[in-house]
């Protein structure tokens, strides 16, 4: 759930006027953009009181800010000369955010229980975060860092057969979608929800992952179909897809806590 309660935490934020005053639709150059991550991820939380360390949530809002892009709600423009830069299409973003933010499991427990049950969260979520944000940090030993869990840099081997059965189970599980007729209480879901899985299809295909975009960008477009069809989603094998997930990528790296990334 801690995962649900962030993503509706920014999503929320991202459906603002302030979020939109934030950015207008200025072009910034595109190495100012983790000061840009920086000032979103201070403004969410300032409501309710919390400002935790930035560098927690950066790869969280970095991944949405990806499937922004993904979804044309971010312009890139530049050159090697002139500099690259990007800014937001408001329009498009706000298109994108209103199927986003009113779904999920944490929007359906604050409609039922009130706000005071969100805050309440997020305060627990701040609090447990901060402290463990240095256990989730292994050591590189080549280069004698310390790297946080969250930044870990995963190889997808495109040729290894895990890798291509969770492809299979990607496309499977939006064919599925495809064909649901979706919820007459929630008319826009089933648009969502494949918008989600494309977007976790074009991640999926990409050499090289951070973890936190294999959790936020692909597991979670998977829970969320997995949450609109009321069903677990399984390989032909009748593993679930998420934990083949969770254990192709901890092959790669041991000691990866899925549930406080």
């Amino acid at each position: 759930m801690k995962d649900d309660y962030l993503r509706y935490l920014f999503n929320r934020f991202f459906a603002s006027s302030a979020f939109n005053q934030l950015v207008a639709e200025d072009w910034r150059p595109i190495e100012n953009k983790n000061d840009l991550i920086d000032s979103i991820i201070h403004e969410a939380f300032k409501p309710y009181g919390l400002a935790p360390p930035p560098s927690i949530y950066r790869d969280r809002v970095d991944t949405i800010l990806t499937l922004f892009e993904k979804g044309g709600a971010i312009r890139l423009e530049g050159d090697d000369y002139a500099g690259h830069h990007f800014s937001f299409k408001l329009s498009k973003k706000n298109e994108l955010v209103a199927q986003w933010v009113n779904s999920g499991p944490a929007h359906s427990r604050i409609s039922k229980l009130g706000e005071g049950v969100f805050l309440r969260a997020l305060t627990k979520i701040v609090e447990e975060d901060t402290v463990l944000v240095s256990d989730v940090e292994i050591i590189d030993e080549t280069a004698g860092i310390a790297i946080p869990a969250s930044d870990r840099i995963v190889t997808l081997g495109h040729n290894q057969p895990e890798y291509q059965l969770i492809t299979e189970g990607i496309t499977a599980l939006k064919v599925e979608v495809q064909a649901w007729n979706g919820s007459p209480d929630e008319p826009e879901l089933r648009s969502r929800v494949l918008q989600g899985l494309e977007a976790a299809q074009a991640l999926w295909a990409a050499t090289e992952l951070k973890v936190v975009q294999v959790k936020v960008g692909v597991i979670m477009a998977i829970e969320d179909a997995e949450f609109a069809l009321r069903k677990i989603a399984t390989l032909a094998s009748g593993i679930a897809l998420v934990k083949f997930i969770e254990t192709f990528i901890s092959n790669a790296f041991s000691g990866i806590d899925w549930g406080n990334l």
